[in-house]
């Protein structure tokens, strides 16, 4: 449950930046790639105190690494799916968002919970 409640804060200031640049016309992979990295931030804050209970924000370990690996590969999943969806199949640009949006949060919710609780 904690990681779904993570997920949501983190995913809507994705989603909400994703749709500031999309209006502002910048190219939707760009788009997605700003949002991304937002939510990113915010989503290792909350998987460091709130999600895994580690206690602090730690910079950098091996779970630091492991994380930045997994949302990073979730970021090109992301970005992909969304430069796909919307300028290949022509999908809106929310509904884009939105189908790229749930294979990237479970890829990264299972890389997550692999480094983050694997190694304590």
């Amino acid at each position: 449950m904690k990681f779904f409640l993570s997920g949501l804060l983190s995913n809507a200031v994705n989603w909400v930046f994703y749709i500031m640049m999309m209006t502002l016309s910048f190219p939707a992979s760009y788009s997605a790639a700003i949002g991304y990295f937002l939510g990113i931030a915010i989503s290792y804050i909350l998987a460091n105190i709130y999600v895994f209970d580690t206690s602090k924000l730690v910079f950098w370990s091996y779970k630091t690494f492991g994380f930045m690996v997994v949302y990073l590969s979730g970021s090109i999943l992301m970005i992909n799916l969304v430069s796909i969806l919307y300028n290949n199949l022509g999908l809106g640009p929310s509904f884009s968002w939105l189908l790229a949006a749930v294979p990237t949060a479970i890829f990264n919710y299972i890389g997550s919970k692999h480094f983050m609780e694997g190694n304590k």
